[in-house]
C-alpha cells in the first residue's frame, strides 16, 4: 500500500475512534439524570443495616418512605415483616 492511502485509513480510524468516545461520554453524562432512582444517595430507599447469614443468606433492615421492612434473602427475596420504626430507631442509636 502506498504510505498516503496507509496515513489516510490511520485517520480514519483515530477519527472514527473519537467520534465513540465522544458519543459514549454525551450518553453518560446526557443520561445522569435519569439514573438509577433507587441508588444509595435516594432519600426514598434507605438500607439501614444488614446481616450476612450462613449459606449465602442475608438479612435487611430497609426504611422506605419512613416506613421499615425486614427483608430477607436466600434463595428468594422475601418481605419477613414490618417493623416500626421507633422500634428500629432505638435499636441503631448508640447506648
Amino acid at each position: 500500500m502506498p504510505p498516503k492511502l496507509e496515513f489516510a485509513i490511520a485517520v480514519r480510524f483515530f477519527a472514527a475512534l473519537a467520534v465513540i468516545a465522544l458519543v459514549l461520554v454525551a450518553l453518560r453524562l446526557g443520561l445522569r439524570p435519569f439514573g438509577r432512582p433507587f441508588s444509595r444517595r435516594s432519600p426514598l430507599v434507605q438500607i439501614i443495616e444488614t446481616r450476612f447469614l450462613p449459606g449465602g443468606a442475608s438479612l435487611h433492615v430497609v426504611a422506605v418512605t419512613g416506613r421499615c421492612f425486614l427483608i430477607g434473602r436466600g434463595a428468594q427475596v422475601a418481605l419477613l415483616a414490618e417493623i416500626v420504626p421507633d422500634d428500629v430507631r432505638r435499636a441503631s442509636s448508640p447506648r
